[in-house]
């Protein structure tokens, strides 16, 4: 896959203005359900156009939080490609050098505020 995209559209992020904290991936999942993150920062590739697209921005409204819900490898392969796993990764607009320089486990509830922290649910079978 490339990482050669346009900004054309708000949604549409360019990866030279975005340091990537986790890279591009599919999940080994038949879905994943992921809470709308405490700060913006999944982005889902956009099959046709290859473009990343900013899922998250616009979804806290009003304090209300919404789920996102996302096909995994595993349903790609029980569906032979029928339904495509989703291409994703986590970056962020880049703030400055120090801007993922943090450790969660050691960070006071003040720190942790304007920090990326989400809990993705990864629905597997047996």
């Amino acid at each position: 896959n490339s990482n050669n995209n346009n900004n054309n559209d708000n949604n549409n992020e360019d990866a030279d203005d975005h340091d990537v904290f986790f890279g591009e991936h599919t999940d080994a999942s038949f879905l994943t359900l992921a809470p709308v993150s405490s700060q913006p920062g999944l982005q889902i590739r956009h099959r046709s156009t290859n473009k990343w697209l900013s899922v998250e921005e616009g979804l806290v409204t009003g304090g209300r939080k919404h789920l996102m819900v996302f096909i995994g490898d595993f349903l790609e392969v029980l569906t032979k490609g029928r339904l495509e796993a989703a291409v994703h990764r986590v970056a962020s607009r880049r703030i400055g050098p120090e801007a993922h320089q943090w450790n969660v486990l050691k960070a006071s509830t003040e720190e942790l505020k304007g920090k990326r922290l989400s809990m993705p649910f990864l629905v597997r079978g047996q």
